[in-house]
């Protein structure tokens, strides 16, 4: 059962319930089921799973894009409750690179682990989550990117923790040059292994980028991708020898979780070029001006129908099956209405379309419907498609060891993260993990 207690317990740090007073929670972006054997065959990992419990089955939220996957991680909610449906908004017309993001934590309709932590007044570090910019985060680095006329250095100092920015970047800056992969990541890692020694943070999140990165630029089994793995074994390496130098190991709880896994693609489809033959899309002096939009969600799109006219989303339904009797442009699925709904998916959405193997969807207008590209990675497919579910490791003090946990979901993580700090969580789609703990720590609720 999930309800809140910070009032009863305004002043108080520890309730006498935790299992562990630290939790150090790792995001491996873009690993999943098909990646296990590869992180088996790293000590640390290894050491991590027979010191815990461990899933190769995490079924994740739909789209399987990183920011709604990384808010339902830290809310336990899916995303048609906590409002992050995508990466960015619905920006008509506007190039991708040019595109506002989900950056603020007060886009998130729900509260999160961080504002449970907050009430009870523990010490919380984030380090490029997701969604977290202006977040209730004691020492945040949040995720976010100065577009056009703006400054990264300005627009971060007002999204985190002032004092702690200047001096990660102070101490760190040279590993992080020009930001580009996988500097990042080691300027993270960097940053982490600092903070869980000079902070001692009673949950510390990091979300690790490269094997998404690369996967994305090269290729799902790339030379480039295969290397990234070797950033997030030496991250992981690097982060557990500082728990242990900073003497609280055997108080500690390690939770490495995913988002997502990816697909080669090698066409890509614009399916706004036939929205605009059939005039659903006109372009003005202002931009472009929709009855009906796609918005590509890589190897999905969502379909908006504007002021959601019935007749016109009815004319566009049967446009896109029409569209879909022709191979070329790689339709597998057309979700109704009804079908977004059992996935959770924003209301705002009308229709939603699937890809097929090997083909991705984008917003743009263009000369040609269907491009070829070089192969390349990508994902945001359905949350049930076989093969394609992500992993969870929890290691630590009061965890079963070598447990293998099952078919869970990401929603699972952040009440199970606030029951080993002794609290219990919002009310959530996820639930608390009862079974990972060692006997008499937990009783099942």
């Amino acid at each position: 059962m999930c309800f809140d207690l910070g009032q009863v317990f305004k002043k108080t740090a520890y309730t006498g319930n935790e299992i562990a007073k630290h939790v150090i929670m790792i995001s491996l972006d873009g690993v999943y089921e098909a990646d296990f054997d590869n992180l088996m065959q790293r000590p640390v990992f290894l050491e991590l799973i027979n010191r815990g419990a461990y899933s190769n089955q995490v079924t994740t939220v739909y789209p399987t894009l990183t920011y709604p996957i990384h808010t339902s991680i830290v809310t336990g909610t899916t995303p048609d409750k906590h409002g992050i449906y995508h990466n960015h908004q619905l920006q008509v017309g506007v190039p991708i690179k040019n595109q506002t993001w989900y950056w603020y934590q007060d886009e998130v309709k729900v509260p999160s682990l961080f504002d449970k932590l907050a009430q009870h007044q523990f010490v919380t570090a984030s380090i490029l989550w997701p969604v977290t910019g202006r977040g209730n985060i004691t020492y945040n680095i949040p995720e976010i990117i100065a577009l056009a006329g703006e400054n990264q250095a300005t627009k971060l100092l007002e999204s985190g923790t002032p004092m702690y920015l200047v001096k990660s970047y102070l101490k760190y800056g040279k590993i992080l040059g020009d930001g580009t992969q996988p500097k990042l990541d080691q300027f993270s890692t960097a940053v982490a292994v600092d903070t869980i020694k000079s902070k001692k943070p009673n949950l510390l999140v990091i979300h690790l980028i490269s094997v998404d990165h690369f996967r994305h630029d090269f290729g799902v089994e790339s030379i480039e991708s295969v290397k990234a793995f070797n950033v997030y074994e030496q991250s992981v390496m690097e982060i557990v020898e500082a728990v242990k130098e900073a003497g609280y190991y055997d108080d500690t709880v390690f939770v490495l979780t995913s988002d997502h896994g990816q697909m080669d693609v090698h066409q890509n489809v614009y399916l706004n070029n036939v929205l605009k033959r059939a005039g659903y899309i006109t372009e003005t002096e202002d931009g472009l001006d929709y009855k009906a939009y796609v918005q590509s969600l890589g190897l999905g799109a969502y379909v908006y129908i504007k002021d959601h006219d019935s007749v016109i989303k009815k004319e566009v339904m049967t446009l896109l099956r029409s569209v879909m009797q022709d191979p070329t442009y790689g339709i597998e699925t057309i979700y109704t209405v009804n079908d977004l709904k059992r996935l959770h998916a924003s209301s705002d959405v009308d229709i939603a379309i699937e890809a097929k193997a090997g083909y991705q969807f984008k917003d743009d207008l263009t000369s040609k419907d269907v491009k070829s590209n070089f192969t390349k990675g990508n994902h945001g497919y359905s949350p049930l498609k076989a093969g394609y579910k992500t992993i969870v490791m929890i290691s630590g003090v009061g965890i079963k060891n070598q447990f293998e946990m099952g078919n869970i979901s990401v929603m699972d993580i952040a009440p199970t993260i606030a029951s080993i700090l002794g609290l219990d969580f919002y009310d959530c789609d996820g639930r608390v993990l009862n079974e990972i703990f060692e006997e008499g720590e937990k009783e099942n609720e």
